[in-house]
């Protein structure tokens, strides 16, 4: 049954992430359905596109008993699961925040395109965040140098970075936290609820 539970979970979140992808892009295509889009924020409805989020935030939720269960079973102590939940949050904080000031970018007052940019940040949070677990042919010595080389790479890409527009310049900023930074605070929030209080409320199993 435990097996099975988990299966479905994976299977949603797949599906979901494959929609997420498609309501991504689906504001540059002409001649679809209406249904398919986001309602107008004045608008007393819900479009296709407006689902998704809320879907990947129920998946997360199903998700998080179970990872922290899995760790308890493992004899991890409380203080070693809240590292790991910092510092997941930290990820997706960072990433989002990033992502968010890309959308802004003014580049006509950087020493690189925009879309240069973009593809060092994405390889950035690869060389920061990747299971390198998965890869057993790399000694933590290599990994550690990888991860270095990721950070440098995003701190450079904050050093140059330029937003707003020819009259005023910014530099990257909190504006909002992007979809990834609101799953991050999600995340963080729900975690630390069902650690500290789950056995208390009865959610233990």
């Amino acid at each position: 049954m435990k097996t099975n539970r988990i299966r479905t979970i994976d299977v949603i979140r797949a599906l979901t992430m494959f929609l997420m992808i498609f309501v991504n892009d689906i504001w540059s295509l002409t001649g679809i359905p209406e249904w398919l889009g986001h309602t107008d924020a004045n608008e007393d409805g819900m479009g296709f596109s407006d689902v998704i989020f809320p879907l990947f935030l129920f998946i997360v939720g199903l998700s998080i008993p179970l990872a922290i269960n899995v760790r308890i079973q493992k004899n991890e102590s409380k203080n070693s699961i809240l590292l790991h939940i910092l510092g997941r949050t930290a990820a997706l904080l960072i990433m989002g925040f990033y992502m968010v000031n890309y959308g802004v970018i003014y580049d006509a007052n950087m020493p690189i395109d925009k879309n240069v940019w973009q593809i060092i940040m994405a390889l950035g949070i690869f060389l920061i965040w990747m299971d390198y677990k998965r890869l057993p042919i790399l000694n933590k010595r290599t990994v550690l140098s990888l991860k270095a080389v990721g950070v440098i790479l995003l701190l450079c890409l904050a050093w140059i970075y330029k937003g707003g527009g020819p009259e005023i310049t910014t530099g990257m900023q909190i504006r909002w936290w992007g979809i990834l930074g609101l799953i991050g605070w999600a995340y963080l929030l729900n975690s630390m609820v069902y650690l500290y209080l789950g056995k208390k409320c009865g959610w233990w199993y």
